[in-house]
């Protein structure tokens, strides 16, 4: 069976174990609450232990921020509910803000922290005198799906990630080899070879720390790692830069050597390599700019004050159910690049778990069999749960799994004795209909995520980089990969649903900034770099890549002088001049 079957197969046994244990247990202490421990357990669910653990603790760090915030606006404002909402409102503007600027693996603690705190903030305004008690059960609710998971987790998934690093460094090796090939022979690499490796380069990078916390790795151990991934990131732009090289191919050759021996080396020994003789901490940067971030604080602060003024004046039974779901899918899609198809797979998902959980509820739950034999209450529940789990285990449906199967599990609320009532199931999932609709409608409308713009500035910043690196050199340049990494990631995820041009131009300025900094790397004459310096100094100052007729002339004229006085840094200015044109060619 191939592996990432076997990964899908046990996810969806993991999660099946967990939904049904939650409900076991509330059942048999007769617990409030098993729908927000199901909905904790499956958005904190994941592909394997590493990510489980560090979710799961920035979910309980996120649901103590967000139960401590609910209290403090419960003590200081009891009979104040203008107060109360003001403060719900910039609490959600203030985490959405914050998940944007941190890095990645700690966007979800502020993320919990933000929409933890709808399922207990609205609840407290309902009923103000059962303040505590509401903080409380909820609290214990989410803390119950948390740890049923991760004890789940630990049964089916025991040796997980060891098997997953092993798997994924064998992938980036064969394919690192295959490149190596191209180059001993001289012939053109293809984009898809590149960008092949780039995608299981990064995805190892995106899970390192989840692989360090689950395997418990050493400094040494963690830092061999990190050492592999920084230094097969090189490799991918040496590989992709070879493209535009006119000469001087032996020495980008034997770089790429160089590094590919290091690789083989992890490959044989693997965690127990030998240390490296300088001990240096390798740091992924991530790109964190405040205006977009402060554009997704104001998209939170419409979408929530729509919901909660229409909540609050309408006193619509269904209301708590919008809230809570809409909060949540809001804060939790705040960043995402492409707002239109994931809306589009939130509404299907909704819509899937509203049809199903009538057919559930009003056939089998409320049925005389279901009565007799308790049983039959879990196995039913196998067939959607097997077919959520799928969806959840594949990354382009994850968000459908997520709001099917939370959805179910609101419109039909787990019961020691479940019968069907019709309004409340009618409440519920117009509620969740309504929620899903507008969280969806306000990512896509109000100052909606444009990766164009994104992309923008991303170019603007390898743009300075490139031109500061020109005739300077760099010691940090690996450094300057991983930062060029993350850009190149971005483009890659937000075109998801495009050509991937973007990601293309990204690689390519990043070739351009390694041949900058190969020229300075090996003592060559910079002369050839001159006419570059002079068209990246016009095209930061207009803020945009395109190159105007009488610059392209310009640039032409540079070249023929430069092959006139420098016959040796003509090769560098024409490797560059190709670069440029290609990206040209992908901009446009």
């Amino acid at each position: 069976m191939d592996n990432e079957w076997k990964i899908r197969i046990a996810r969806v046994v993991q999660l099946s174990i967990t939904i049904l244990l939650i409900q076991y247990i509330s059942f048999l202490f007769e617990m409030d609450g098993a729908s927000t421990a199901i909905m904790s357990a499956i958005v904190v669910s994941q592909s394997f232990i590493g990510g489980l653990y560090l979710k799961a603790r920035n979910r309980i760090f996120g649901t103590a921020a967000g139960v401590a915030f609910g209290l403090v606006l419960a003590v200081l404002f009891p009979e104040a509910p203008y107060t109360f909402l003001t403060g719900t409102l910039l609490w959600f503007v203030l985490t959405t803000m914050l998940a944007s600027l941190v890095h990645s693996d700690r966007m979800y603690l502020y993320q919990l922290a933000g929409y933890t705190f709808a399922f207990v903030g609205f609840a407290i305004l309902e009923a103000p005198d059962e303040a505590w008690h509401t903080l409380l059960y909820r609290a214990t609710s989410v803390t119950m799906g948390l740890a049923i998971m991760l004890v789940s987790s630990s049964v089916i998934y025991p040796n997980y990630g060891a098997l997953n690093l092993d798997y994924r460094v064998g992938r980036i090796y064969k394919r690192a080899r295959t490149l190596m090939h191209h180059f001993e022979q001289a012939v053109s690499v293809d984009d898809s070879k590149i960008k092949g490796l780039f995608d299981a380069l990064s995805l190892l990078i995106s899970n390192r720390n989840y692989i360090k916390d689950e395997a418990a790795l050493n400094a040494v151990q963690a830092h061999r790692l990190d050492s592999f991934l920084a230094k097969t990131l090189l490799m991918t732009f040496y590989a992709n830069a070879a493209r535009f090289v006119t000469s001087d191919m032996a020495r980008f050759a034997h770089d790429y050597r160089t590094l590919f021996n290091e690789l083989l080396l992890f490959r044989r020994h693997g965690l127990s390599a030998p240390a490296p003789t300088a001990q240096r901490t390798w740091r992924f940067r991530e790109h964190a700019f405040f205006y977009p971030a402060l554009r997704r604080g104001i998209r939170t602060l419409a979408g929530c004050s729509l919901m909660l003024l229409f909540w609050y004046y309408s006193g619509w039974q269904g209301g708590a159910t919008m809230l809570t779901l809409g909060v949540v899918y809001l804060i939790l899609c705040s960043a995402i690049p492409t707002p239109l198809p994931v809306s589009i797979e939130a509404l299907n998902g909704t819509t899937q778990g509203i049809v199903l959980g009538y057919l559930y509820d009003s056939l089998i739950f409320s049925s005389t069999a279901a009565g007799h034999w308790s049983w039959l209450y879990f196995v039913a529940q196998l067939p959607l749960l097997i077919y959520g789990g799928l969806m959840l285990s594949k990354p382009v449906r994850i968000m459908r799994g997520i709001t099917l199967l939370t959805t179910f599990y609101f419109v039909v609320p787990p019961e020691n004795s479940p019968q069907f009532l019709y309004a409340r199931f009618m409440d519920n999932s117009l509620g969740a209909l309504a929620g899903v609709l507008i969280a969806g409608l306000t990512l896509c409308l109000v100052l909606p995520e444009k990766h164009g713009n994104h992309f923008r500035e991303l170019t603007i910043a390898m743009l300075k980089d490139i031109h500061a690196t020109i005739g300077k050199g760099n010691p940090n340049m690996l450094r300057k990969m991983m930062l060029f990494h993350d850009r190149a990631s971005k483009a890659r995820s937000s075109t998801l649903y495009s050509d991937g041009r973007e990601f293309r131009v990204l690689m390519n300025l990043a070739s351009l900034y390694l041949l900058c900094f190969h020229v300075s790397r090996h003592q060559q004459q910079s002369a050839g770099l001159a006419p570059l310096s002079v068209l990246l100094s016009g095209m930061i100052k207009r803020g945009d890549f395109s190159i105007s007729a009488n610059e392209h002339i310009h640039y032409l004229h540079a070249m023929a002088g430069i092959k006139n006085s420098s016959p040796e840094s003509y090769p560098v200015a024409l490797s560059a001049w190709r670069i440029l044109l290609s990206v040209q060619r992908d901009i446009r």
